[in-house]
């Protein structure tokens, strides 16, 4: 079962990490109200939740960054604090209250105190698909696409500065992108090709998947294609440690 074979601790524990898919179906739910239907399927669900002291009291809950709008995602993830052990698997028991487009992937006991997953957390990886209306307006074949990607990934990532300007209420914004552009790469896993994209979080300064098309296709909508979060980690030397690794990590 999901979850139950990932670490020790489950049959004791109080505090667990749940990572979730964001299906299509649920793609333009705001980050607030997707926290409102979590809190509404964790009431329905009869596990013992705990709350918080006070007037209005809240559940024991955090979430992970934001996913910005209109992004699907297979790598969401919160924290969350119950009264007791669950004594049975909070996946099944989760899917079986969430609405469609929202699914639990896998979970894992905190077992430790850890920071705060904002804290935590520095970048996301992302993998966008193109769809054919996109690729038609290229003017290029799969093969042709795949090479422009390569290229043109190449040539950003080689720049110093690479200024995106966000037009937001009436107000132009600009800044350099570059230190949050971790790894482009452009492969052939899927048809026609996949670009798989690793951002880092930086403060003000962070590019998003629509950001870094619009960079490489300018003059095409960025906001056509269709965006997956893949993963979200921290850095670590060299490595990129997903949230259930860090809970092992130091």
């Amino acid at each position: 079962r999901r979850g139950s074979a990932s670490a020790g601790g489950v049959a004791t524990a109080t505090r667990f990490r749940i990572r979730f898919e964001k299906g299509a179906a649920m793609r333009f739910l705001s980050h607030l109200d997707l926290m409102r239907t979590w809190e509404r399927a964790l009431r329905r669900s009869g596990l013992p939740l705990a709350f918080t002291q006070g007037h209005h009291p809240h559940l024991k809950m955090s979430f992970g960054p934001p996913l910005p709008l209109g992004y699907r995602s297979r790598a969401e993830v919160f924290d969350l604090e119950l009264d007791r052990p669950p004594g049975l698997d909070l996946a099944e028991r989760l899917d079986a209250v969430l609405p469609d487009g929202l699914r639990v992937r896998d979970f894992r006991p905190i077992l430790f105190k850890t920071p705060s997953l904002m804290s935590q957390l520095e970048g996301a990886s992302y993998r966008v698909r193109f769809p054919r209306p996109f690729v038609e307006q290229t003017g290029f074949s799969p093969a042709q696409l795949l090479e422009t990607l390569r290229a043109r990934t190449h040539e950003l990532l080689a720049r110093d500065r690479v200024i995106v300007r966000r037009i937001s209420e009436d107000k132009v914004r600009e800044f350099d992108a570059r230190p949050s552009m971790a790894a482009l790469q452009a492969l052939d896993v899927e048809s026609p090709v996949v670009l798989d994209m690793h951002l880092r979080f930086t403060m003000r300064a962070q590019a998003r998947p629509d950001d870094v098309v619009g960079l490489l296709f300018p003059g095409l909508d960025p906001r056509s294609v269709d965006v997956e979060r893949t993963e979200m980690w921290a850095e670590r030397g060299d490595d990129r440690l997903d949230p259930m690794q860090l809970l092992s990590s130091p």
